[in-house]
């Protein structure tokens, strides 16, 4: 079985990893007078994080596909948990673990698992008639809010959830493994994640980013903030206007 290649973006963090292992290694070592060498020199540099423009479904589309005629109850559920995603921002790791309790006063808050090693940060996110209207059609036994599934199904099943809509519009991307431009289908690259872009990227330039972030979960003056939205050509005219 040939493996496929890795891209700029796994490589770097696998390197990023590897480098926090040997370091800390090294320091418990050291502790107790043993010393190994180090293959990372004082002048390596990790290889760069590639990203594109961020690609995320437009409000319409959000809508097309809320209000769209499914007969597969296996796509009529996720359809649901891709749109409540899309309205509470949370990575896919955190929403499969989401229950009741996590909702009170219609307000939905939890912990992202990202923060809870480093500062655990509590987000609230207000629901949207939407989500909530979403919620109410499941009554799931052992207090679950949605019925979820497996990570890489939930994915597979989004792709196909697109198509059937007709969610195909033509995008431009670099490709994650040649860093290439390429022209590929929105349903063909749809995916989990773009549900949390559409979060942060629908709600860019319309209010305040520390608001987002408070509810994405991104850190004050985050790097990756800046991976999840467009800055749409309205905006700019609106900035130019204002010269």
């Amino acid at each position: 079985m040939v493996k496929a290649p890795k891209g700029a973006n796994t490589i770097h963090r696998f390197m990023k990893t590897t480098r926090a292992f040997w370091n800390y290694a090294r320091q418990e070592l050291k502790v107790k007078g043993i010393a190994i060498g180090y293959p990372f020199g004082d002048g390596y540099k990790l290889p760069g994080e590639i990203y594109g423009r961020p690609i995320y479904i437009s409000i319409e589309e959000r809508n097309k596909l809320f209000y769209a005629e499914l007969e597969s109850e296996r796509l009529r559920n996720v359809r649901d948990v891709f749109i409540f995603q899309c309205f509470i921002g949370a990575r896919v790791g955190d929403l499969c673990k989401l229950t009741k309790s996590n909702i009170h006063n219609n307000v939905l808050t939890h912990i992202p698992r990202k923060t809870k090693d480093g500062k655990p940060i509590a987000v609230s996110i207000p629901l949207h008639a939407m989500a909530t209207e979403i919620l109410s059609r499941y009554n799931i036994p052992d207090n679950r809010l949605l019925p979820f599934i497996s990570g890489q199904r939930y994915n597979e099943y989004i792709k196909e959830l697109f198509e059937g809509v007709g969610l195909t519009r033509i995008v431009t991307r670099l490709n994650p493994t040649t860093n290439e431009e390429e022209h590929v289908r929105l349903c063909d690259i749809a995916s989990s994640h773009m549900a949390r872009r559409a979060f942060v990227g629908n709600l860019y330039g319309k209010v305040d980013n520390g608001i987002i972030s408070s509810m994405s979960g991104h850190a004050p003056g985050s790097k990756a903030f800046t991976r999840y939205y467009n800055v749409s050509n309205d905006l700019q005219k609106d900035a130019i206007n204002k010269l």
